[in-house]
C-alpha cells in the first residue's frame, strides 16, 4: 500500500508540475497587444499543457480570417479534460451552433452541465436558458430560475435580470412583482441595460405594477442609453415625455 500511495504522490506531483509548464506563455499572451503575438504565446502555452493557454488557444482559431474550428474543438476538449470549465462552456457553445461539428443542442446541454457542476456563471446562465426552453432537455422553468440565482449569487448582473423577469411573469414560481422588481433594482444597481430599459418602458406604461411615471421612464431610459442600450436611445427620441 505504500508503495502505491509514494506512485500516486508522484503522479500528482508531476501533473501539478505538468499543469504549470506553458503559465508564463499564457500570461505573455494574454499581456500581447498584437493578435498575433499572443496567438502564438498561446498556442506555446497550449502545446505545453497549460490549461488556460489551451483554452485561449482554441478561442483564437475560432477567430480571424481562416477559422479552424475543428482544431478549436481538439484543444477545448483537452482542457476541458484537465479541468478548465470554460472550455466546457465554449464545446457546449460549439455544439449549439454546430461549428466544428454536427449541431447537438442535447450534447450542448451536457457541456453546459459540467461547466455549471462547476459553478461557471455562463455555464449556469446557458444551462438556465436551457431549461427555461426546452432546448436539448426537458423544459423546466423551476430549474432555469435556479440555475440563474446561482449565477445572480456570482454577481452576474444579466443573470439578476434574468431572476426579475422570472418572478414578474411567475415562470418556474409563483408571479410576485414585489420580489421581481427587488431582482430588477439589483440588476440596475450592478449596471445592466437591459434592466434600466425594462424599467423604463414600464415606468412609460404603468406595468408590472408600477404607477404611469413618465419622469421616472425618461430617467430610466436615460440611464439605460447612457450605459449603451440602442432601444433605450430609440425611445428617448420617439416616445413622448410630456
Amino acid at each position: 500500500m505504500k508503495k502505491i500511495a509514494l506512485a500516486v504522490s508522484i503522479m500528482l506531483v508531476v501533473v501539478s508540475v505538468s499543469a504549470q509548464n506553458g503559465k508564463a506563455e499564457y500570461d505573455k499572451g494574454k499581456a500581447a497587444k498584437d493578435w498575433t503575438e499572443a496567438f502564438n504565446y498561446f498556442k506555446q502555452s497550449a502545446e505545453k499543457g497549460y490549461p488556460k493557454g489551451m483554452m485561449e488557444y482554441a478561442l483564437k482559431l475560432t477567430q480571424g480570417e481562416e477559422k479552424n474550428y475543428d482544431g478549436a474543438m481538439n484543444w477545448f476538449r483537452k482542457a476541458a479534460d484537465l479541468g478548465d470549465d470554460s472550455s466546457m462552456v465554449y464545446i457546449g457553445l460549439l455544439y449549439s451552433n454546430g461549428l466544428g461539428v454536427k449541431q447537438n443542442a442535447a450534447e450542448a446541454v451536457k457541456w453546459y452541465q459540467k461547466a455549471a457542476g462547476k459553478e461557471n456563471i455562463f455555464g449556469l446562465m446557458n444551462l438556465g436558458s436551457r431549461y427555461e426552453s426546452g432546448e436539448g432537455i426537458t423544459k423546466d422553468e423551476a430549474k432555469a430560475l435556479a440555475c440563474y440565482k446561482k449565477a445572480a449569487e456570482k454577481d452576474d448582473s444579466q443573470a439578476m435580470y434574468y431572476v426579475g423577469d422570472m418572478y414578474l411573469e411567475g415562470k418556474g414560481v409563483d408571479k410576485n412583482t414585489d420580489t421581481g422588481l427587488q431582482w430588477y433594482k439589483k440588476a440596475t444597481d450592478a449596471g445592466n441595460a437591459t434592466a434600466m430599459y425594462n424599467l423604463g418602458v414600464y415606468y412609460y406604461y404603468g406595468q408590472a405594477g408600477l404607477p404611469v411615471n413618465k419622469a421616472l421612464s425618461k430617467e430610466w431610459f436615460g440611464k439605460s442609453a447612457k450605459a449603451g442600450n440602442k432601444k433605450s436611445e430609440a425611445a428617448l427620441k420617439q416616445l413622448d415625455f410630456k
